[in-house]
């Protein structure tokens, strides 16, 4: 192992190979160091330790390190030359630890003496080692002449040595062997003299209290060393991890988990619990890191979600709804808001009468400031922060008329477990971009809430809370690591959980290491190394951004002791399980060099089978036939015998005596099919199945074989028969049907077979039957019946497929014969389709065979029949890869094969939907289907329509239309009508009645509303304005210029404010956007009613919107309205007007956004 800045390990006396040097790295070398004695009063001397002490401490950088001892040890070696190539200096003990050097004069074949300081635990010969033994040092080797002490040569470095290490640290290139013996710069003197040589070792041991320091991590183990087990990264899931071990360590939500009825047959809400429950056993129990794999999957997340870091809070909070929905109705039901919700209430409170407007609501954390703020009870003295009303910002009190207010927030209660959350990101201006703020903020192990509550707040219990965990982030904005600092028990030391590895940590690396700031004082103030800039900027860039508090009261509560009767039965018994099953396949791929696989097909697979060859052999995509027609898979030895195998065979077939089957070879022909060929008889009683198969099979690294049942007076057949394969083709049923074999004399005509087929089909002897060769998909001959066997070149394992003659299908068939039918085999295409309307319906989906070369007539007409509906009337759709329909396939689109091609990364098994239509394809292709959502009473409520207008006609038509079908518009003017469409919430595009239908695609949704008097003013402004053409100016008969009268269009009181909606952050927008029009000099509490009734919202719903001005272009901090606040004078260009308030509809993806979701 090599440390690329302070040395390597020396590597065995027998390996040659070379080492890396330290000092052609970063290690401190004193090289050839010699002291000019006539001009210097103090010359630096090698007998002199403190000085060689100070030039090792000058070289360590790492306030984390600190000293606990210190040694020194000289070597004196009075004969050089006589010294063995490896040898080791006289041992000598420190601190419990046996230390020595490790010389090799002569080098490692790298023509430089290489020097070596080994450490290993002083105990007696053969007494065990303890394998968590391990001590830090750093050391200075030092090679010096006794004569000329000021000649000297000096490497430093620094290695943790423990049990499993080799024992030994160094520089494999000390000092050059040419260089050794000759004169030392412009002294009379040489680093060898007189055959003499003295070394000397000054080390330094560092306290290791985490037991990690320098570590290397390579045989770490997590569990061992310190009792708990991390989670494996997904990709970018390091911020899910250390949120997940978070709430892991908070025992009482991990009882609630464990408290969700859960099952084997799991509803779709349960997935997420069962999922949880399993993560949280397993982290219990594993001595290995757990994946998330499964809980991720659960969520509905895909690999793409695995690689998109997430907001922490907003995970945390939809994973909080998503269980608290799997509670309701249990015993846990309100577990959650008992551990997590506090109540916090906002105030107007007048200072000189008795009145106060207030509002209670519940928090499951609280974001505190971090910008200014020195720490946490700063940041709690700025939340509850009271602003004046007072002067022109009075407060209008009911009854009391303007009045001196304080207008603030207070909490009442805080949870049991409080999550504070950081604020540790803000919009920079001058960057046009969010940036993290590396502040120095600083928290403390424990603190006093009671002065940040309410006056009326309940008092009779200490509002103390200790920190219980740490979550921290180091890097930028864009990229970095989430990783957590967690107390699991109420007296434990700390604990850092950093994805599938944990450690001790220090207090230094919970508290000092994660308040951030500008980075480490440069202590020993000379220039830093490229590696301790590099560890400056990360400790800089580290920081907190979640804290989680436990009030002390009810520490016991939330940290009781988990036991294993709170954990569902079933958890345990499934894992244990899967565990077993694991395990045996384990073993089975340990073992998988002894045995061979067997495939073994019989007349059961033949006669299952309805495709080419006579069974569906391995490479052959299952999907593509019955099951059945999948040959039986034999485990067997190597080493088996023939005997042995056909025992086996028979066994698994049922019969009891192995006599009662034969086995023949399936052979690859250069044709690429398998057939059954000659019987295998063993060359030798000890023949291995091995050999059998290098004599029967062609390279394949499987045996595979046909099993014939014969009865035990079956001679065995001639050498000029052969076994020919016999299939039914149904014109009427159009079906390919496996019938059985048949032993076939060469000299036989191919005749002399049908007799056979006509008693096997019951049919009439006289029966007209055709008979035709598969060779191979693409290659379907006619047999002539007058040939022989021998003459049609029909051997071993050879099919005919035979056919009626005198049978005409009643109605149209896709395949008159077998050849249109192996043709149709070859190109054919397992195509699902799903209704548009309801994709998840059932009964509605469609799973059909189909023909690549298919027109979309063809798959039209067939999903017609299924359904029972004239093809013409079906429309079909591509889908997306979630199995929602995309986009309408035009009639004209060509062949199957260019329609699922172009739409479809694989055309295996692709979904297409479809629509019954009540017009012909052709016609409704001439028109426009439009959806519109009609909004009769704000956004609350919503009534959907579809209209399929022709495409020459124009938006006003959709008005119409609409008016036509929408009950109470028969007297709304086409002009009141509003219509827009938008996009990823908050992309809005208005639409004029005049406008052609012929820029919407097909499907477009559209929202409509009927405007209120405010817009409608705002619409005949803008007319009025588009409207009016300027006059032009004349010239009297004196040439004087007369001026046009400028005709005078009346201001409008009202202007046009887009709106949308968010939660939050304003890049995460939801919901419908709209339009409201804004009224001069109207102040905000006006505003909000006209606001309240154009979006429709109750007074429990309104009441929780907060509402805020915000840029459309930028990722600005949204202004939030105040009550003397005018919303006409606040809007302009790229200003929108936001809701902010939880979005209740689904969490949906879109194309390129990864919004975060866990599926219900």
């Amino acid at each position: 192992m090599v440390d690329d800045d302070f040395g390597v390990k020396s590597l065995d006396s027998s390996d040659n190979s070379p080492a890396e040097s330290a000092h052609d790295t970063h290690a401190e070398t004193e090289h050839d160091k010699t002291s000019t004695s006539e001009t210097e009063s103090v010359p630096e001397v090698a007998t002199d330790i403190d000085m060689l002490k100070s030039k090792m401490h000058s070289t360590m950088f790492d306030d984390e390190a600190e000293t606990d001892s210190e040694f020194d040890f000289t070597w004196e070696i009075s004969d050089w030359t006589a010294l063995p190539k490896r040898v080791h200096s006289d041992p000598f003990v420190h601190n419990g630890v046996r230390y020595r050097l490790l010389l090799f004069p002569q080098g490692k074949s790298q023509g430089e003496v290489s020097l070596f300081l080994e450490a290993a635990p002083d105990v007696s010969d053969g007494a065990r080692v303890d394998p968590d033994w391990a001590v830090c040092v750093q050391f200075s080797l030092v090679m010096w002449n006794p004569n000329a002490p000021y000649i000297f040569q000096n490497m430093v470095a620094h290695h943790r040595f423990d049990a499993e290490d080799g024992g030994d640290w160094g520089f494999s290139r000390f000092y050059d062997l040419r260089r050794l013996a000759a004169r030392h710069l412009d002294t009379q003197h040489a680093l060898l003299e007189r055959n003499v040589m003295n070394i000397t070792v000054v080390g330094r041991v560092f306290k290791d209290p985490t037991g990690v320091l320098w570590h290397n991590f390579l045989r770490y183990d997590s569990k061992r060393v310190t009792g708990y087990v991390g989670l494996r990264n997904q990709g970018a899931t390091c911020y899910l991890n250390s949120l997940l071990q978070s709430l892991y360590f908070t025992n009482a939500f991990r009882k609630a988990v464990f408290g969700i009825p859960t099952g084997e047959n799991d509803a779709a809400s349960a997935k997420v619990p069962h999922a949880l429950q399993r993560l949280f056993y397993q982290l219990q129990t594993s001595d290995e890191p757990v994946s998330t794999l499964e809980l991720t999957r659960a969520f509905g997340w895909d690999s793409a979600d695995a690689f998109t870091q997430h907001d922490v809070q907003e995970l945390e909070r939809v994973l909080m709804d998503s269980l608290e929905g799997s509670m309701k109705g249990t015993k846990v039901d309100g577990a959650l808001s008992e551990l997590f919700v506090g109540q916090m209430k906002s105030f107007i409170r007048c200072i000189d009468v008795d009145y106060e407007s207030s509002r209670s609501e519940d928090f499951w954390d609280v974001q505190l400031n971090v910008k200014g703020m020195q720490g946490l009870e700063t940041s709690l003295r700025n939340y509850i922060e009271v602003e004046m009303l007072d002067g022109e910002n009075q407060y209008m009190a009911e009854g009391y008329g303007l009045q001196d207010a304080q207008k603030g927030v207070s909490f009442q209660s805080f949870p049991p477990v409080l999550h504070l959350q950081l604020k540790r990101y803000e919009y920079d201006f001058e960057r046009d971009s969010m940036t993290k703020i590396n502040e120095r903020y600083e928290f403390p192990p424990s603190v006093n809430l009671a002065p940040y509550l309410d006056r009326a707040a309940d008092m009779s219990e200490s509002w103390e809370y200790e920190l219980h965990a740490v979550l921290v982030h180091s890097g930028d904005l864009n990229t970095g690591h989430y990783y957590g600092l967690l107390k699991p028990e109420r007296d434990s030391p700390w604990f850092k959980f950093d994805d599938d590895r944990v450690t001790r940590a220090t207090n230094k690396e919970v508290f000092e290491d994660n308040f951030g700031g500008d980075g480490l004082h440069n202590q020993h103030n000379k220039p830093l190394s490229a590696r301790q800039q590099r560890n400056m900027r990360y400790k800089r860039q580290t920081s907190a951004y979640m804290l989680v508090y436990i009030r002390k009261s009810r520490l016991e509560q939330v940290l009781g002791k988990v036991h294993d009767s709170d954990v569902p039965a079933h958890i345990p018994q499934e894992l244990s399980q899967e565990a077993a099953v694991e395990e045996r396949r384990r073993q089975e791929m340990e073992e998988q060099h002894l045995y061979m696989p067997v495939s073994v097909a019989s007349l059961s697979q033949f006669q299952s089978h309805h495709g080419f060859d006579t069974a569906i052999w391995s490479g052959t995509s299952l999907d593509d036939a019955d099951h059945a027609g999948v040959p039986v898979s034999v485990r067997a030895l190597k080493t088996w015998t023939l005997a042995e195998l056909q025992a086996a065979i028979a066994q698994q077939l049922g019969l009891d005596d192995s006599a009662q089957i034969r086995l023949r070879g399936c052979v690859k022909r250069k044709n690429g099919t398998i057939r059954p060929d000659a019987i295998i008889v063993s060359q030798s009683p000890d023949e291995t199945l091995e050999q059998i198969r290098d004599r029967v099979s062609t390279r394949t690294p499987e045996l595979r074989v046909y099993v014939e049942q014969i009865s035990s007076d079956t001679p065995a057949p001639m050498p000029t028969q052969s076994i020919v394969f016999l299939k039914h083709f149904d014109v009427e049923t159009q079906t390919l049907v496996g019938v059985g074999h048949v032993l076939v004399d060469s000299s036989d005509t191919v005749g002399s077979i049908v007799p056979y087929i006509t008693q096997s089909m019951g049919w009439d002897a006289a029966t007209p039957v055709v008979l035709f060769e598969e060779i191979k998909p693409r290659m379907i001959d006619i047999v002539k019946q007058d040939k022989t066997f021998d003459e049609a070149e029909i051997q071993n394992g050879d099919i005919i497929t035979f056919q009626r003659n005198d049978v005409a299908p009643a109605g149209r068939v896709r395949c008159q014969d077998p050849q249109q039918y192996y043709d149709f085999l070859y190109s054919r295409l397992r195509v699902n389709f799903v209704s548009r309307q309801d994709p998840e319906d059932e009964d509605s989906c469609v799973s059909l065979w189909l023909s690549k070369k298919d027109s979309y007539d063809d798959v039209a007409a067939a999903v017609g029949d299924v359904l029972g509906h004239p093809g013409s009337h079906i429309r079909l759709y591509v889908t997306n890869s979630d199995g929602s329909p995309r986009a309408s396939i035009k009639s004209n689109s060509g062949s199957l094969s260019a329609i699922i091609s172009t739409n479809y990364v694989s055309s295996h098994n692709p979904l297409l939907a479809y629509d019954i239509l009540d017009m012909p394809l052709v016609e409704l292709e001439t028109k426009r289907n439009v959806q519109v959502v009609f909004l009769r009473n704000g956004l609350s409520t919503d009534e959907k329509y579809s209209f399929l207008l022709p495409e020459t006609g124009h938006v006003g038509d959709i008005v119409t239309s609409l008016k036509a079908q929408a009950k109470g518009l028969e007297n709304v003017p086409p002009e009141a009508f509003k219509l827009w469409f938008f996009n990823n919430g908050r992309n809005t595009q208005y639409f004029s009645l005049h406008e052609s239908l012929k820029r919407f695609p097909d499907d477009t949704t559209l929202h409509a509303a009927v405007m209120t008097p405010e817009e409608q003013a705002v619409v005949k402004h803008e007319e009025q304005v588009a409207s009016h053409v300027p006059q032009v100016d004349t010239v009297d008969e004196n040439g004087t210029v007369v001026m046009a009268p400028t005709p005078e269009i009346p201001a409008c009181p009202y202007k046009w404010v887009h709106c949308f909606h968010f939660w939050k952050d304003p890049m995460r927008p939801h919901s419908i956007p709209f339009s409201f029009a804004a009224a001069q000099g109207e102040l905000w509490p006006d505003t909000k009613l006209r606001l309240k009734q154009v979006t429709g919202y109750s007074d429990q719903v309104f009441d929780k919107i907060k509402f805020a001005i915000v840029r459309d272009d930028s990722y600005a901090e949204p202004h939030y309205f105040g009550d003397e606040d005018e919303l006409y004078a606040m809007v302009g260009d790229n200003l929108l007007l936001g809701l902010d308030h939880v979005d209740k509809t689904p969490y949906k993806k879109g194309y390129g956004e990864r919004a975060i979701f866990i599926n219900k």
